[in-house]
C-alpha cells in the first residue's frame, strides 16, 4: 500500500500516465500497474534507480519516503532531522541483507529509561532468526556529559551493556548509531574506537552515520576486534 500510494501521488504531482511513468523510470507499464493495484509492495532495485535518477535523489532517500512516510508539517525543523536520520539508517540497512521486523519498538525497562533509545529491529533476509537492533548513541549521555573525562564516557558503554541485559528479546547484534552532524557523537565515536573493549556475547557493532550521504561513513565491529 506504501508503494502504491507513492507511486499513485507521484504520477498526480508530475501530471503524467502510468505509461510516461514508466517510460521515465525505464521499467515496464506492467510494473507500474502491479505496484498501483497493491499486487507489489516493495521497491526492486531496478526501480529504485529509475526513481533516484527521475527525481535527483539517493536511492536510500527514495526507499525511506516509500517505506516510512511522515507529515513534516507536524514537526519542527530538529524533529525532522531525527526522523529523517532514522528513516535513512534503516533504509540503507533494507536495501542491503535485511527486512524490518519493527520500528519504533517501545519497552518497559522497569526504572531505566531506554525507551526512545531503540528505533528498528531487522532481521537478516536469509536468516530471519538473526535479529539486529538499531540503537541511538545519543540516548545513552546524560545531560552533563564531558567528553575529556574518561568516567563519563564509561558510563556511556556501561549503559549500553545494560540496555542489552535489560531488553526483553534475544538479539544476536546491537548496532548504535553516531549521528555524524554533531561534533559530540563524532567525539564520542573515536573514543570508544580508540579504546579495547572485551565484548559479551551479544555483537556490538558501531557506525558514524552521514544523513545527507545516505551512508556509513565509517564502522567499528566490537566482536570483530575481540575476535581477532
Amino acid at each position: 500500500m506504501l508503494l502504491s500510494n507513492y507511486i499513485k501521488n507521484l504520477r498526480k504531482i508530475k501530471g503524467i500516465t502510468q505509461r510516461e511513468l514508466a517510460k521515465e523510470l525505464n521499467v515496464s507499464l506492467s510494473t507500474i500497474k502491479k505496484i498501483e493495484t497493491e499486487q507489489t509492495e516493495a521497491p526492486s532495485v531496478k526501480l529504485l534507480e529509475g526513481l533516484s535518477k527521475y527525481l535527483h535523489k539517493n536511492p536510500v532517500a527514495v526507499f525511506s519516503d516509500i517505506m516510512i512516510p511522515y507529515d513534516e508539517s507536524l514537526m519542527n525543523e530538529n524533529e525532522i532531522h531525527n526522523m529523517e536520520f532514522v528513516k535513512r539508517i534503516i533504509a540503507t540497512f533494507c536495501i542491503d541483507n535485511f527486512n524490518l521486523k519493527n520500528i519504533f519498538p517501545c519497552y518497559d525497562y522497569l526504572e531505566m529509561d531506554f525507551q526512545n533509545i531503540f528505533f528498528a529491529e531487522l532481521c537478516l533476509k536469509k536468516s530471519p532468526s538473526h535479529t539486529m537492533v538499531l540503537s541511538k548513541v545519543i540516548g545513552y549521555i546524560k545531560k552533563d556529559f564531558n567528553i575529556n573525562k574518561q568516567d563519563d564516557i564509561w558510563e556511556v558503554w556501561d549503559n549500553i551493556i545494560l540496555s542489552i541485559v535489560k531488553f526483553p528479546k534475544r538479539i544476536n547484534k546491537l548496532f548504535i548509531v553516531f549521528d555524524a552532524d554533531y561534533k559530540l557523537e563524532r567525539d564520542l565515536y573515536k573514543a570508544f574506537c580508540e579504546k579495547k573493549i572485551h565484548n559479551m556475547k551479544t555483537g556490538i557493532v558501531m557506525g558514524l552515520y552521514d544523513t545527507n550521504q545516505c551512508g556509513f561513513l565509517t564502522i567499528h565491529d566490537f566482536v570483530e576486534e575481540y575476535e581477532n
